[in-house]
């Protein structure tokens, strides 16, 4: 069974927006601090109300008063946001650390042809402009038949690829500092 976003009603988007709606009371505030238009904010909030058969906010004399049923709600967005943060930091770290350890390991450790072009490759998001870089990012997993193009692997993807060379270089650095003294000993013990 293969997952589209079309399935699933609730995205993060539309928690996100939801707890802003709720805190702001204001669609247009709302739209200036996500930095969306005002219609697709009101097209998220229509949305939310199908999604959870309630109108979430009525407009009163005073602007927008939340339901009961938002203000009941609203926790638990917050706290499905603030695990789905901490599910995805957790995966940037994870990714990262192997990534960044296993670039900088080939490339100070090894002597498989190429490698340099490994470390120019780990330097490319400093050399091309973010713009650029987040374009290709996208057309990439566009063009890939992996669903991540609109979730959270995406953002981790990204921000693996940005900080690339800023991690790479201080591991390499480090193994430039440790030398190969270590290795060569072990090797004289028996070790493979």
């Amino acid at each position: 069974m293969t997952l589209r976003r079309s399935d699933d009603p609730l995205d993060t988007y539309l928690l996100r927006v939801f707890v802003l709606l709720i805190g702001e009371r204001s669609v247009s505030r709302t739209a200036l601090k996500l930095n969306q238009s005002q219609p697709a904010i009101s097209a998220a909030l229509k949305r939310l109300r199908d999604i959870l058969g309630d109108p979430l906010l009525v407009r009163e004399k005073g602007g927008m008063v939340p339901t009961e049923r938002a203000l009941a709600l609203v926790s638990h967005a917050k706290g499905a946001l603030a695990e789905i943060d901490r599910i995805a930091l957790r995966g940037y770290a994870v990714l990262g650390g192997l990534l960044f350890f296993a670039i900088a390991y080939v490339v100070n450790r090894t002597r498989l042809a190429g490698r340099q072009y490994l470390e120019y490759i780990a330097m490319l998001p400093i050399a091309l402009p973010a713009l650029v870089m987040g374009l290709g990012i996208l057309w990439t997993w566009l063009a890939v038949p992996l669903p991540v193009y609109g979730t959270l692997a995406i953002l981790v993807i990204g921000s693996v690829i940005a900080s690339l060379p800023f991690m790479v270089q201080p591991l390499r650095n480090a193994f430039a500092a440790i030398g190969r003294d270590p290795i060569e000993a072990a090797h004289t013990l028996g070790a493979s």
